[in-house]
């Protein structure tokens, strides 16, 4: 049995052992620095959590709760490599629906398209992963992570595990904190290029979140 806890501290045996499984599991066009995630774990805007089992870290993800909206982003989680197809992120998914920062929330999450990019059985897998833990794609929005070590970006899609099982969202909900995680993750301001090749086709109204 994984029980997940949260770390309060960059410096701690267990920052160490996450960052491992990170670097293993994330390509270096979507993985910040090891600098960039220890600076986010003394930072109060994150939850830094960590999954063990007996005496080993075996999984590790951070949630950034976006202030003034009714999001949580999942900015990453990931699973140790010789324990992944045990049911730790299902189990990590049903665990973090009763967390404070969460409950009530909105738990977003940017996951590499599948109809783009080499891997597509890859990728395909792992969004059918989250659709079976109930994440719901969002119908109609196109969106770009900026390649985090210099690279091109990458095409994803944006999913949420909707709370009470909500079939819509209001757009310019969506709009702004796209707009925030631009700001907030990636340091890029409403001005910038990529962002704007996609923002503005998110438009008023609703959208749909869909399988």
């Amino acid at each position: 049995m994984t029980v997940f806890s949260k770390i309060l501290a960059s410096d701690l045996p267990e920052m160490r052992d996450a960052l491992e499984i990170y670097t293993d599991s994330f390509p270096a066009n979507e993985r910040h620095p090891a600098d960039v995630i220890r600076e986010r774990a003394r930072d109060e805007r994150y939850r830094v959590i960590v999954g063990r089992e007996q005496n080993e870290i075996v999984f590790f993800a951070m949630l950034r709760p976006l202030r003034g909206s009714e999001f949580v982003l999942l900015d990453y989680m990931a699973t140790k490599s010789r324990h992944r197809g045990q049911g730790v992120g299902a189990a990590f998914l049903k665990s973090v629906a009763g967390m404070a920062e969460v409950k009530g929330k909105f738990l977003l999450m940017e996951i590499e398209d599948p109809a783009r990019g080499e891997n597509r059985e890859e990728r395909a897998r792992r969004v059918e992963f989250y659709r079976r833990q109930g994440a719901k794609q969002l119908q109609g929005v196109r969106y770009l992570m900026p390649g985090l070590s210099g690279g091109a970006p990458t095409e994803m899609i944006l999913m949420v595990l909707p709370p009470c099982g909500e079939g819509e969202i209001d757009a310019m909900a969506v709009r702004r904190v796209v707009i925030q995680i631009y700001k907030e993750l990636y340091n890029r301001d409403r001005e910038d290029s990529l962002l704007n090749s996609f923002v503005n086709e998110i438009a008023g109204g609703r959208i749909t979140l869909g399988p």
